[in-house]
């Protein structure tokens, strides 16, 4: 049996960035910590302690049961103690079990039994610290560690729920008391972790997201003394990304994070402690206003690049055309799931692509700095300065010749497409596919604000563009990724129900 205890609210701290969430529903590369901690640990009953207030999404009840995870209410006033207490009499047995906190996160599966776990802090918060001087070693109750400092770590494994359950009861559920009682018997031993991940605190949650992310993207980033490594055998990739960063003008260099070149197929890209757009998007919970104060910082950045005008030249931004080779590219089965999602309603490809393109506004007689993919997944919030950060801009235009120019409507497209286009929702699989009469639908779990929408228009239509426009060149990105995405046919056809979606809005 797991049982992962997440019956208190993230901190304050965190609370302020990410919203009120239990810290199993915090992000981690793309995914929440729970789907983490129960993929690594694989076992057949899991047991998870929620607060008793906290409302479900749809979503996170979809991952609570394609996990087999049992939910557990509990008080946020309970002790940790009392807490597994309620949670093993409700499921009394002899058999082995693991506790986890929900903060916290070990990278490999937890096999030997009767043992608690340390590692070693690397902040100064309150912890039960473990001290080995003693004839027998023991752990303090909860007290500011120094950094270095060997500290319980959250995990505990048992070969015998009811045993522990015992000690805990002649403990008065102290949980600390109960495992320094098994020590000293010798019921149990400490074992060292090197690979702990603590998500407790800002500082502590920012580092070990970043671990793990250079972790399961090994091939791709790696971490040097503050910076992230990016690497790529695409050399005209990482040198236009590069050389977009060099040359902002010094009113906009406030929106990036310091870059350092290191060669043609790599870069360093200095690491901030701040979620990305697509984080708070698809994960968090923050209120409507503080949504329409990024929203506007965004535009404000759009803005200020906006008055970066550079002459029309050759740059190749037909964004139809790029539509119609990436469709060539498409393979038979994505041809077929394009057929599946558009034909099925009686829509034409062609008809679809050829009517879009009269609404885009085609008299751009000059171009202007533009970062190329300013989506959700490419922009940082600091929540202390109220400022984004941008990151991974493109660099170069259709034909990749390198350019930091083009039509300001491509990243306002780029912007609807994680708004309204809800693809950052799509990657994480935060949607269903219904029957609806004789076609599939994609519904999404909840509404976007309406305020946050019309914050978005409004400042749409101040920068002199069309609704109808926007939305047109955001379809066409969803049916041009298709062949960038053929790792999953799931959500291929995913994103072609939800540019049919984006279609039958335009038309109406």
């Amino acid at each position: 049996m797991l049982l992962i205890l997440s019956g208190r609210y993230v901190t304050q701290e965190l609370q302020l960035e990410i919203g009120r969430l239990p810290p199993v529903f915090l992000p981690v590369g793309g995914k929440i910590l729970l789907e983490l901690l129960v993929k690594t640990h694989r076992e057949k009953l899991n047991i998870l302690t929620l607060p008793f207030d906290y409302e479900l999404t749809d979503y996170e009840k979809i991952i609570l049961e394609e996990n087999n995870v049992e939910v557990l209410r509990v008080s946020p006033n309970d002790t940790i103690g009392e807490v597994i207490n309620k949670s093993l009499i409700t499921h009394l047995d002899n058999a082995p079990l693991t506790i986890l906190y929900g903060d916290t996160f070990i990278n490999n599966r937890i096999t030997e039994s009767n043992h608690v776990g340390t590692s070693i802090t690397k902040g100064s918060y309150e912890w039960s610290v473990y001290s080995n001087e003693k004839m027998v070693p023991s752990f303090t109750q909860n007290k500011l560690a120094l950094e270095g400092e060997h500290v319980f770590n959250g995990t505990i494994k048992f070969s015998n729920a009811n045993e522990f359950l015992k000690k805990l009861d002649e403990n008065e559920n102290d949980i600390v008391r109960a495992i320094n009682s098994l020590l000293i018997t010798k019921k149990i031993k400490v074992k060292f972790y090197e690979n702990w991940f603590d998500f407790g605190h800002v500082k502590t949650y920012f580092d070990s997201k970043k671990l793990i992310t250079t972790e399961r993207h090994f091939n791709e980033l790696s971490f040097d003394n503050g910076f992230f490594i990016k690497k790529s055998q695409n050399r005209l990739k990482i040198i236009a990304e590069y050389k977009w960063f060099k040359s902002l003008p010094e009113e906009l260099e406030v929106y990036t994070p310091r870059v350092r070149f290191l060669s043609n197929t790599s870069y360093g890209i200095e690491y901030l402690d701040h979620f990305t757009l697509s984080e708070l998007w698809v994960f968090g919970k923050l209120p409507t206003y503080k949504w329409k104060k990024i929203l506007i910082e965004c535009f404000k950045y759009l803005t200020t690049a906006n008055r970066v005008v550079y002459p029309k030249t050759g740059s190749n931004w037909d964004w139809l055309n790029k539509t119609e080779v990436r469709l060539q590219q498409y393979d038979q089965e994505e041809l077929e799931l394009l057929e599946k999602s558009f034909f099925a309603s009686g829509y034409s490809i062609k008809e679809v692509l050829s009517g879009i393109h009269e609404l885009y506004d085609v008299a751009v007689s000059e171009f202007v700095l533009i970062h190329g993919d300013f989506c959700f997944s490419n922009i940082l919030y600091d929540f202390r300065s109220e400022h984004i950060y941008l990151i991974d801009p493109r660099g170069y235009d259709f034909d990749c010749t390198e350019t930091s120019y083009g039509p300001v409507i491509y990243d306002l497209a780029k912007l609807h497409h994680s708004i309204l286009g809800r693809y950052d929702e799509i990657v994480s699989g935060k949607y269903t596919i219904e029957k609806e009469e004789e076609t599939d639908v994609i519904r999404f779990s909840t509404e976007v604000d309406c305020a946050v929408v019309d914050t978005y228009w409004d400042n749409v239509k101040s920068m002199g563009y069309e609704r109808k426009s926007v939305i047109a060149l955001s379809l066409q990105l969803f049916v041009s990724m298709i062949p960038l995405h053929r790792d999953c046919r799931k959500r291929q056809y995913a994103l072609l129900l939800n540019a049919r979606r984006l279609y039958e809005e335009l038309i109406l």
